[in-house]
């Protein structure tokens, strides 16, 4: 119908179009051809009403129908199910969601403990968790004391005596202790020596600049970049005020407490620390014993938490079958002595077992690291490095030394590694060191050995050794250097159902044909040895023929072994008329029927001069 309206309006146009040509007047012509065109269109209409009945006639359609593709199912083979389409709700729409409830934990709260002994000046400081019910988050530990000065030097200015300006070293707060020890049930598991360089290096080179500046604070540390070759900082300086001290809290930087796990009731804690010297720990103009420093209101502060009884049932259950396993970052501390007029020191052994993940080096003054009140402690001075590179178990980091020049200031790969190796570009976190500063008491030295820096995995252990190689442009000074290594290892603490502490036992002669062969070794290589021993976390020694305990410092003798040594006996056979002398190879054949397989490997001595051979001594080494 359309269509053919269309057509009519289009002819009738055509029409009035023709008329106006003719002289007609178009309203005349448009009347008429509009009359037209209407009955036009009327007929037409009628026309096709009569033609179908009144109805519209209905369109045929051909329906398609498709064809199944067969598909030859292969066997085994299931029909991957429909994915199902997932709905997300924004966060903002959950008007009706609440948040999930923990029902572990039933409360929390502060403990705070006491010494055990007296509070000497000089200490020791040991403190005793006695507990049964609780676990400790041993990550929230403190320690609160208040430092003192006495005994405080005057000096006669214009006829009045004024007291010498003393200041406390930098972080006094953890660099006032020199070593911690820590044993679960009487057992040691941790011995932190130079507690305070340890703290201090992992604090500087760990810790963010808000959280120094601002909790650490508390323990008193304080950015000195820019007057770190002066003795005297303001802010840290000491005044001899009698009762009152300066007030400090500091957190406990041993590596088993850095952890987020909760440590197991039924376990007796025992903390002992040790301090440093006055001459460490103060500063001042006076080289002759200006002040002396002590604690007093020492407190150790730990956060307990109360689990359900249910959670704390399921738990022991657990831990009869498997141990509790408490990973941490193990940290290893090792002073180099490096003597005067030296201009360099060759691959020196740091040490021959497990090969650390990463190592830190920084040089120091020996006269400050001993403790003197005119230096500081915390120096690590460039000394004109010009060369230093680390070999560990047969691979050079880096490949070519990393150089270094001091007095023209360009010491650019040694400052970018420091950052690249710590991992700080990777973490967006920043020590804080600039150019200047590297080279004004802040100059470490930083090899990652790990393949991927990754801080929440473990490495493959690997065995090898690990030497250190550093040139100087100049000879070192008078007194020497020491070059103090920070080394970083997996470790982890494990708890049985018992409450003790995993370690294994070892043959002495087993662990160290791991290190290469046992005969006929040369005086340096058994000094390597003895190294790698004192390195060793050594529980218990014994000797198995009769089970009689070793004491613990024993070592390798440089020239005696099993074939060579003789001793005057008594005992095997029965004794002759007169005494006879035998070798320690034909005692232990003849009274405990013990053939020796290694007659010419060193024997091991203890403290009271008896020998004994490797392969009848057993060792218990605790496993971190």
């Amino acid at each position: 119908m359309g269509v053919s309206v269309g057509r009519e309006v289009l002819d009738s146009s055509i029409r009035v179009a023709n008329d106006v040509a003719s002289g007609d007047s178009f309203k005349q012509s448009l009347n008429r051809n509009a009359s037209n065109s209407y009955n036009s269109l009327v007929n037409r209409a009628i026309g096709k009403l009569g033609q179908t009945g009144g109805r519209r006639p209905k369109r045929r359609t051909t329906r398609r129908v498709k064809k199944k593709k067969t598909v030859r199912k292969s066997a085994g083979r299931k029909k991957a199910a429909p994915r199902k389409k997932v709905t997300r709700v924004t966060p903002n729409i959950c008007l009706f969601d609440t948040p999930p409830s923990q029902v572990a934990f039933s409360k929390g709260k502060w403990m705070t403990f006491s010494p055990s002994n007296p509070i000497e000046p000089k200490g020791p400081y040991t403190f005793n968790v006695f507990d049964s019910a609780h676990f400790f988050q041993l990550n929230k530990t403190y320690l609160t004391f208040k430092a003192h000065l006495s005994s405080v030097k005057k000096k006669d200015e214009g006829g009045t005596k004024t007291a010498v300006p003393i200041s406390h070293t930098n972080f006094i707060g953890a660099t006032f202790f020199n070593q911690v020890k820590l044993s679960y049930n009487n057992v040691l598991v941790y011995d932190s020596s130079h507690y305070a360089y340890k703290a201090y290096i992992q604090t500087l080179l760990g810790e963010s600049d808000e959280m120094k500046e601002g909790f650490l604070s508390a323990a008193r540390w304080s950015n000195d970049e820019d007057s770190l070759g002066a003795v005297l900082v303001d802010k840290r300086r000491l005044q001899e005020d009698g009762t009152n001290g300066l007030d400090i809290c500091t957190p406990l930087f041993l590596e088993p407490f850095q952890t987020d796990k909760l440590l197991i009731p039924h376990i007796n804690i025992q903390l002992t620390l040790y301090r440093n010297n006055d001459a460490f720990c103060l500063e001042s103009t006076e080289a002759d014993a200006p002040a002396k420093i002590f604690i007093s209101d020492l407190k150790l502060h730990m956060r307990a938490i109360d689990v359900v009884p249910s959670a704390t049932i399921a738990l022991e259950n657990r831990l009869r079958t498997t141990p509790a396993q408490y990973p941490f970052k193990n940290l290893k501390m090792k002073v180099i002595t490096i003597p005067p007029g030296r201009t360099e020191l060759p691959f020196n052994v740091l040490y021959q077992d497990i090969l650390p993940r990463r190592v830190i080096v920084g040089l120091i003054d020996p006269e400050a690291m001993e403790g003197s009140f005119t230096k500081n402690a915390l120096n690590f001075a460039h000394h004109d490095v010009s060369e230093i590179q680390l070999d560990a178990g047969g691979t050079v980091y880096p490949p070519q030394p990393i150089q270094c020049d001091f007095v023209n200031k360009n010491y650019a790969q040694a400052f970018a590694r420091l950052y690249e190796e710590l991992g700080a570009l990777s973490e967006k976190s920043c020590p804080r060191i600039t150019y200047k500063m590297f080279r004004n008491g802040y100059a470490f030295y930083v090899f990652n050995l790990t393949a991927m820096d990754n801080p929440n995995s473990w490495e493959l252990i690997q065995s090898g050794t690990t030497q250190l190689y550093i040139r100087f442009n100049k000879k070192t000074p008078d007194g020497g250097l020491n070059a103090c290594v920070l080394s970083e290892y997996d470790g982890m603490i494990t708890i049985d159902a018992f409450r003790n502490t995993t370690y294994v036992d070892v043959n002495l002669a087993s662990y160290m044909l791991m290190m290469g062969r046992l005969e006929n070794l040369s005086p340096a290589r058994i000094q390597d040895l003895n190294q790698s021993l004192k390195s060793l976390n050594i529980v218990q020694s014994w000797n198995a023929c009769n089970g009689c305990p070793i004491g613990l410092g024993a070592e390798l003798s440089l020239d005696a072994t099993p074939r060579s040594h003789h001793f005057i006996n008594n005992v095997i056979p029965k004794p002759p008329a007169r005494r006879r002398s035998v070798s320690t190879k034909r005692y232990f054949e003849e009274k405990y029927q013990v053939r020796l397989n290694y007659p010419n490997s060193p024997l091991l001595r203890d403290t009271t001069g008896s020998m004994y051979p490797l392969e009848i001594v057993w060792l218990r080494i605790r496993i971190y």
